[in-house]
C-alpha cells in the first residue's frame, strides 16, 4: 500500500534525480530556483544536473509560476552593488590574501573614468554599467582622483575579509574617528545602521576600515590599500548615483559617506604617486584634489543641512567650549598676521595680494571660531579651512604662485600638528611640505622658514 499523504515523483529534473530528492515537477522546479540552477524541465534547457555557475533573473514576462526565468551566466560570488540599491546574494568562499600584490593608488588619477561608472567586481571590467544616464561634462568632478578601477583577480575581497574590516572599524577605527571621544556611539553604531541600507556607505565603511589596518601594519598595507581602493571605488559609484537625486532619507547617509572619504583622502595622500614605499612625492596638485573633494561634497550637501544637523548625526554640530587657545594656534595665529603685513610689500601683484590676503583673514577667522567652540581646535581648522576657499586662490595654487603657496605651507603646520593624535592625518605635513619647497620660488622661502622648521621638527619653539 502506497503511504498516506505521498506522491511519488516520476516526471522529476534531472538534477533532483541525481540529487535523489523529490521533485515538486513545477517548470522550473523549486528546488532549482532555491539552488539557483537552471532545470532540466524547462522546455530547450540543458543537463540540470550542472547548472552552479549559473544564477536566475527574473524577467519583465511571466508564466505559469509568475516568474519567467533567464539564466545568466554571471557568477553569483560577484555580484556586489555600489549604490544604495538591492543587495545579491553572494556564494561564500574563503580566500587567503595575496599579500604580493602591489595595489594600485588609492589616489591616481583615472581619467577616462565616465560619470556613469558602477564597479561590480565580479564582472568583467568592460560590461560594468550604471543606472545614471551619462553626462557631459562630469557633474562630480572631484570624484574622479579618488576612484580607481578596481583590480583583477576579484578573489581577493571574498566576505571574510570583509567581515574582518567590518570587525575592525566597529572594534577599533570608529573611536579614532573625529571627537570620537563624545560621538563615539554615532561613529560605532548608527553609521554601521545606516550602512546596512546604502551600500555606498557600507562600502566607505570598509574602505577606511582596510586602510587603517594597513595604517597598524605596514607589513600589510599594500593588500589592504588592495581591498580600500576597491571598496571606495564602490562607494563612490553608488554616491554617484544617490547625488543625482538626493533627498532627506538619503542626505545622512550622503554627509556619513563624504565624512569618511574625506577622511580616506587625507589619509591616502603620502601614497598617492604609487605604492606606499615610494619615494615619488606629492604634489600640489595632489593637495588641489583633496581641497576640491572637500568643497564639492560640501557645496552639494549645503541645501541638506538643517536635515543633516536634525538626523542621527545631530550631536556632531554641538558645540564644545573650551576657554583657552592653544600654544601651536596663537603661534600660527601671529605669523600669519606678520605673513599679511609681508604681503603688502612683497613682489605679488596687486589681484594676487588682494586674493592671498582674504584668504589669511578666512583662516584667521576659522581658528578663532574653532578656539571658542570645539575642544580640539586643530583638527578642526584642519579639516575645514578649505571648504570656503575661493576659486580665486585655487587657481593661484594651480599656476603655483609663490604667495598663494607660502599661505599653504602654514596650513600644513596646523595639519601637522594633528598628526599625533589622528593616524589619518599622518605623513601629510611633510608631504605638503616637500611639494610647496619643491614649487616656491626663491625670493620666498624666507617667508616659509618658521613653517618649514615645525613640520620638520614639532618640537620646535613656538
Amino acid at each position: 500500500m502506497p503511504r498516506l499523504g505521498y506522491k511519488k515523483s516520476r516526471g522529476g529534473c534531472a538534477r533532483c534525480k541525481q540529487r535523489r530528492v523529490k521533485c515538486d515537477e513545477n517548470k522550473p522546479c523549486g528546488a532549482c530556483i532555491r539552488h539557483n540552477t537552471q532545470c532540466s524541465l524547462l522546455e530547450g534547457s540543458v543537463d540540470g544536473g550542472s547548472g552552479d555557475n549559473m544564477s536566475w533573473e527574473p524577467t519583465s514576462n511571466s508564466n505559469a509560476a509568475g516568474l519567467s526565468r533567464v539564466p545568466s551566466f554571471q557568477r553569483r560570488s560577484s555580484s556586489r552593488k555600489g549604490s544604495s540599491g538591492s543587495r545579491k546574494t553572494q556564494t561564500p568562499s574563503i580566500s587567503p590574501i595575496d599579500h604580493s600584490l602591489t595595489p594600485p593608488s588609492l589616489l591616481e588619477a583615472t581619467l577616462n573614468l565616465p560619470a556613469d561608472f558602477v564597479s561590480d567586481r565580479g564582472s568583467s571590467i568592460g560590461n560594468r554599467r550604471s543606472s545614471i544616464a551619462a553626462s557631459s561634462p562630469d557633474p562630480f568632478p572631484y570624484f574622479v582622483k579618488f576612484s580607481t578601477e578596481p583590480v583583477e583577480p576579484v578573489h581577493l575581497s571574498k566576505w571574510i575579509t570583509d567581515l574582518e574590516l567590518m570587525h575592525h572599524y566597529s572594534t577599533a577605527t570608529s573611536l579614532t574617528m573625529p571627537r570620537s571621544s563624545d560621538v563615539s556611539s554615532i561613529w560605532q553604531f548608527e553609521v554601521p545602521k545606516l550602512g546596512l541600507t546604502y551600500m555606498f556607505l557600507m562600502h566607505e565603511i570598509l574602505a577606511i576600515g582596510a586602510l587603517h589596518l594597513g595604517y597598524l601594519h605596514p607589513e600589510q598595507r599594500e593588500s589592504y590599500a588592495l581591498h580600500a581602493s576597491q571598496h571606495q571605488s564602490d562607494a563612490i559609484a553608488g554616491m554617484r548615483e544617490s547625488l543625482m537625486n538626493i533627498t532627506t532619507e538619503n542626505c545622512h547617509a550622503l554627509f556619513a559617506a563624504s565624512s569618511l572619504l574625506l577622511l580616506n583622502a587625507y589619509s591616502t595622500f603620502p601614497y598617492q604617486r604609487g605604492a606606499p614605499h615610494s619615494q615619488e612625492a606629492p604634489t600640489v596638485d595632489d593637495v588641489l584634489d583633496v581641497f576640491l573633494l572637500v568643497r564639492g561634497m560640501s557645496h552639494i550637501l549645503s541645501s541638506f543641512q538643517p536635515s543633516i544637523q536634525s538626523g542621527p548625526f545631530r550631536n556632531f554640530f554641538t558645540e564644545v567650549v573650551t576657554p583657552a587657545s592653544t600654544p601651536l594656534l596663537e603661534a600660527v595665529t601671529q605669523h600669519l598676521e606678520n605673513l599679511q603685513i609681508s604681503l603688502k610689500t612683497s613682489s605679488a601683484d596687486e589681484p594676487t595680494k588682494a586674493i592671498v590676503s582674504k584668504e589669511i583673514d578666512v583662516f584667521l577667522g576659522w581658528i578663532m571660531h574653532a578656539v571658542e567652540t570645539t575642544a580640539f581646535p586643530e583638527l578642526r581648522v584642519a579639516l575645514t579651512w578649505p571648504i570656503n576657499l575661493t576659486e580665486e586662490y585655487l587657481q593661484l595654487l594651480r599656476n603655483r604662485d609663490p604667495a598663494a603657496l607660502t599661505l599653504l605651507a602654514y596650513y600644513s603646520v596646523v595639519v601637522r600638528s594633528t598628526e599625533a593624535t589622528t593616524w589619518f592625518m599622518q605623513g601629510w605635513g611633510i608631504n605638503s611640505a616637500r611639494a610647496i619647497v619643491a614649487d616656491l620660488d626663491p625670493e620666498w622661502k624666507e617667508l616659509v622658514k618658521w613653517p618649514l622648521a615645525f613640520i620638520s621638527d614639532r618640537s620646535i619653539q613656538l
